[in-house]
């Protein structure tokens, strides 16, 4: 029977069955041990035992068989067609620890030891993950994720041989890991503040001497859509790929980008750049406005910083070299008709109260604060969900139809939205605490609205003016 892996990395599952087994034993000890007080060593606690000692070994096996073969951020089977490899929080924490000497501690009839993390992480750097050829094959879509703070991945070959036209597979992306509160939930629990979509802040990332090769698809290099990232670096890479992104990073606050190689796939496509985005709030769930923050208020605690650059260099088909200018848009937004009809800039942002509202208000006071945006939230959902069901808008625009992606995966987590919506126990919990990301979206992006000026909207021409307002009137009177 296959095991059931809810981790994001199969070594963080086996720490888990380790940390499990290692905490079992220190329960048992209470009856267990012919010292205590309250030895009875029934057959429950004797077959309890028996089980946590086994998992201890098998899964002490297979931490050491990852450790070997440098895979501690190795997916899961049942997720590598999403990515092969991720450093998210739990596992990079997991790799501080000694789980070998936590397990002598179980082994000979013992009992266990406290594991005081804070101890361990105090002692642990940053988080590296190096020297790997990496294949992307199958439907697989992304190589390499950076999902925690202070990771470096240095001397990857990311490789993909296959010849696709699809959007959104990345060899290296960037996504800042959740934020929490000191303080704990009724249940003990630490409360998260912020998300990717909402604005959280990736620290001091880097990239340092990978190569990206894709000769025949359109596989992004080094990307980040969301959220912001404080001391990042880029260093001494080469990308080679057909997609349209090399290095594109939004919400950029600060880094270093210096170095890097770009190379021409062929002369038909436009010439591969280094680009910095402003961040946008909330992403793009369903034909709705994209809110892009282009500066920060003075009362913010974060604000677009320097970002050096040197040495970076795009080397053409034909040969010839050129030295590579970053290309800051961070200020500005998309300048195509199509795309700044979607968007909705915002300026003096106070970054700090935005996050505070989102970070704690109930949907129950989300009503309360902004009654027209909940509406406009239902109504949002009831539009959208018919029009993706018909695959027909409901009434005449200049928006297109639906499209398969839509139908097929924006439909469900609409109607799980609506459903949750029409749940009263939701009225008291969190914003950022919904099982809905339709709903902390939208809310995520009308709470931003309040917290910023609108950037002045320019003429774009009958049919994109025409469109700018079915995207935007869920948050524009």
């Amino acid at each position: 029977m296959p095991e059931n892996i809810t981790t994001h990395t199969l070594y963080a599952h086996y720490t888990r069955q380790l940390k499990q087994a290692n905490d079992e034993l220190q329960r048992l000890q209470r009856y267990l041990d012919p010292n205590s007080a309250n030895y009875y060593p029934s057959d429950p606690y004797q077959q309890r035992e028996q089980k946590a000692r086994s998992i201890i070994e098998s899964a002490l096996d297979q931490l050491q068989a990852l450790e070997n073969a440098n895979l501690l951020f190795s997916a899961p089977t049942e997720k590598r067609n999403q990515y092969l490899h991720i450093l998210d929080l739990e596992t990079c924490r997991a790799t501080c620890i000694s789980w070998s000497d936590i397990a002598e501690a179980m082994r000979h009839n013992g009992w266990g030891q406290a594991i005081d993390q804070d101890t361990y992480l105090a002692g642990c750097g940053s988080y590296v993950f190096s020297n790997q050829t990496i294949t992307l094959q199958g439907n697989q879509t992304d190589a390499v994720r950076i999902w925690s703070h202070y990771c470096s991945l240095e001397g990857l070959s990311i490789q993909d041989m296959r010849d696709y036209n699809i959007a959104h597979r990345d060899a290296i992306q960037l996504i800042p890991p959740p934020s929490f509160d000191e303080d704990m939930d009724a249940q003990g629990n630490p409360q998260k503040l912020l998300e990717p979509l909402a604005g959280g802040i990736l620290e001091s990332p880097q990239v340092i001497g990978c190569s990206v090769y894709a000769p025949l698809g359109t596989l992004q290099g080094i990307f980040m859509s969301d959220g912001l990232c404080r001391n990042v670096t880029i260093t001494n890479n080469e990308i080679d790929t057909c997609a349209g992104h090399a290095i594109s990073i939004a919400g950029v606050l600060s880094g270093d980008i210096s170095g890097n190689t770009l190379r021409q796939r062929t002369p038909t496509l436009p010439l591969p750049s280094i680009r910095l985005y402003p961040l946008r709030i909330g992403g793009n769930m369903a034909d709705d406005s994209v809110i892009y923050i282009l500066n920060f208020s003075n009362n913010s605690s974060v604000f677009y910083g320097g970002v050096t650059g040197s040495d970076n260099r795009l080397i053409k088909v034909d040969g010839t070299e050129d030295y590579l200018e970053i290309t800051d848009l961070r200020y500005e937004l998309p300048t195509t008709p199509a795309e700044r009809a979607r968007a909705l800039g915002l300026v003096n942002f106070d970054y700090d109260a935005y996050a505070h509202d989102y970070g704690s208000w109930t949907l129950a006071e989300f009503r309360n604060y902004d009654s027209v945006g909940y509406n406009q939230l239902s109504s949002w959902l009831n539009v959208r969900i018919q029009e993706f069901t018909t695959g027909q808008r409901m009434v005449p625009n200049t928006l297109p139809a639906p499209s398969p992606e839509q139908k097929e995966k924006v439909l469900p987590m609409l109607k799980a939205a609506k459903t949750l919506l029409a749940n009263p126990n939701a009225l008291n919990t969190r914003l950022i605490d919904l099982q809905a990301t339709a709903i902390r979206s939208f809310t995520m992006k009308r709470i931003a609205m309040q917290h910023g000026t609108l950037q002045p909207l320019i003429d774009l021409g009958g049919e994109f003016n025409a469109r700018r307002v079915e995207f935007s009137k869920w948050f524009l009177a």
